[in-house]
């Protein structure tokens, strides 16, 4: 019986593992038409997602690679695998959704060992910031002067901790827009429901009322549709 269980609990994380890069796969095809998405097959070593970054004229900028975990723990050797990955497939940036975060990560995404870690719910507004900035150094490597040194400079600051902050900050924001509106919808639905039983009571009370009449008056009093059994 325990080695059932144990096997139901792991083909339950399978699956909601599975869940959850498909989820991410289709959000990415749906949010970047122009970049071309392609999950990685089972069996094959790399991540679980590439994204291959491209600008409306087609032109490839770079590569996100996207691993997607769902597990109760959080696992150092994680951010040692995808930069293998990394390196071997020759992408840019390397990222992690993830239910559990390092400890060293308090705000919902961060880098770890040179490897972006997030939460599920912010992954989105990262990537459209990831993939600005790889545009914007393709675009800089393609138009300026200095190409080296330009990407040198830009990578740096994408590596830097002042970028970190940035993008922190605008997270924050989204963060904070997205629990006013879980807070709104709450509250919302609280109203709806307290109408609804008020309705439903002013439905019973009337009804209750026309009854006892009609009870006395018999069938002087005309029935009416909305208190009638239909037909």
């Amino acid at each position: 019986l325990e080695e059932a269980q144990i096997k139901a609990s792991q083909g339950s994380q399978q699956t909601q593992g599975e869940v959850a890069e498909l989820d991410l796969e289709e959000t990415l095809q749906h949010s970047f038409p122009h970049d071309l998405v392609e999950p990685v097959g089972k069996g094959v070593r790399g991540a679980d997602i590439t994204q291959t970054v491209r600008t409306s004229m087609g032109t490839v900028c770079g590569i996100i690679l996207w691993e997607s975990k769902h597990t109760k723990a959080w696992v150092d050797d994680w951010a040692v695998k995808l930069k293998d990955d990394l390196r071997s497939s020759k992408a840019n940036i390397p990222v992690i959704v993830t239910t559990i975060l390092p400890k060293e990560i308090k705000t919902g995404f961060g880098l770890y060992e040179n490897v972006w870690v997030v939460e599920p719910k912010l992954f989105l507004p990262l990537a459209e910031i990831l993939r600005k900035n790889l545009i914007d150094v393709a675009r800089e490597k393609h138009h300026g002067q200095d190409r080296g040194t330009k990407a040198e400079m830009i990578y740096g600051y994408l590596t830097s901790d002042t970028f970190v902050q940035q993008v922190q900050s605008i997270l924050e924001v989204h963060q904070n827009m997205y629990t006013q509106i879980q807070k709104e919808r709450i509250a919302f639905e609280k109203i709806w429901k307290e109408r609804e039983a008020q309705a439903q009571r002013i439905i019973g009370s009337t009804a209750s009322i026309y009854g006892s009449i009609q009870g006395l008056a018999g069938q002087s009093l005309p029935n009416l549709p909305l208190l009638s059994l239909p037909e």
